[in-house]
């Protein structure tokens, strides 16, 4: 036995009707009658996303948006609260989502990283001070030497 909400199209995929009352549960027997595959092959994803697919953009043409969930690979058309809910936990995901990746990203900035780092300015600090004791006692020796010269001469 099939939903009355499900139709099998003469050309396309099959579909759900348009006019299915929210809140409507076509389950996971129903959907494999009708797509004519198995739930366990790699088709019926495929066949499901393209029925939700169609099924969303026949309910905007219609002038009435929709929203369509699988749940357990059945499907559920939300009522305007379940669709309330879906979209806030939606954003709540998202946000857990962000939250996660900025955590992972300062975790694997290792200890040893930034130990590395700071050895590195470290090195170049020092280097740095190297050069320019180096170059001032160029200078002092430079200015010996003329002091020493001078006196010689005059």
């Amino acid at each position: 036995m099939t939903s009355t909400f499900l139709a099998k199209a003469e050309t396309a995929a099959p579909v759900i009707v348009p006019d299915a009352p929210r809140g409507t549960y076509i389950t996971p027997d129903e959907l494999e009658a009708v797509l004519g595959v198995l739930r366990s092959s790699t088709d019926y994803a495929f066949q499901l996303m393209r029925m939700m697919e169609a099924f969303r953009a026949d309910s905007m043409a219609a002038g009435d948006p929709k929203l369509i969930s699988s749940r357990k690979n059945g499907l559920a058309i939300l009522t305007d609260a379940e669709a309330a809910d879906h979209t806030v936990k939606q954003a709540a995901a998202g946000l857990k989502k962000t939250q996660r990746a900025i955590m992972r990203g300062v975790a694997s900035v290792r200890p040893s990283h930034l130990e590395e780092v700071r050895r590195r300015r470290w090195e170049r600090e020092t280097t740095n001070m190297s050069r320019v004791l180096q170059g001032t006692r160029e200078l002092e020796s430079t200015l010996f030497l003329r002091e020493i010269t001078d006196k010689s001469s005059g």
